[in-house]
């Protein structure tokens, strides 16, 4: 059985298709990034999060340190 088969049309509709993907893409990855000052807070916020867990850590270390 032969599929109808146009020269022309499917080019343009192959090309149509990656500029969708290519145009949806680009939107999408604006959402999800940060401003300077935006990334510099959440920064701040993790490393008051995890200090104490870094300080035991640290104070570990350092009463097991070789001699």
């Amino acid at each position: 059985m032969m599929l109808p088969y146009d020269p022309i049309l499917s080019p343009i509709i192959v090309i149509g298709v990656f500029v969708y993907f290519a145009l949806k893409g680009s939107g999408s990855a604006k959402k999800g990034t940060m401003s300077n000052e935006e990334f510099s807070e959440w920064f701040r916020k993790k490393e008051l999060e995890r200090s104490p867990e870094n300080i035991r850590y640290q104070k570990w270390l350092y009463e097991h340190r070789p001699e």
